[in-house]
């Protein structure tokens, strides 16, 4: 069959069943959408303003304007001020859900630290 499909124009068959192929679909997209593998993941420390909470965060990323993207298991609040373990003070500058299917399992907020000058 694959020959045929491969002689009318068709792509080869991959071998993977309908379900198969929409998981593997939804997952590629899922990293298109939500591209933490580009960084060696790091743990770091926030501390609220005058040590009021302490949150310990992963680092996944950093943008080109110097953003610092962090994963936690519930949102940052918006716009709050912290300083990290090496003493650059951020603010929260966005906070959303992760895509990825693994994160429908156990929900994280991904969100974006930007320094403050």
């Amino acid at each position: 069959m694959g020959a045929a499909n491969e002689e009318a124009g068709a792509p080869p068959s991959s071998g993977l069943t309908q379900s198969e192929d929409a998981r593997l679909r939804a997952e590629v997209d899922a990293l298109l959408l939500d591209p933490r593998g580009r960084f060696r993941p790091c743990a770091r420390v926030l501390r609220g303003a005058a040590g009021t909470r302490e949150w310990l965060v992963m680092q996944v990323g950093e943008d080109a304007q110097r953003g610092i993207c962090v994963v936690t298991p519930e949102p940052l609040p918006e716009a709050a001020c912290w300083t990290l373990d090496d003493g650059t003070r951020v603010r929260v500058s966005g906070t959303r859900t992760g895509h990825r299917p693994e994160d429908a399992d156990a929900p994280c907020w991904i969100s974006v630290l930007r320094p403050i000058d």
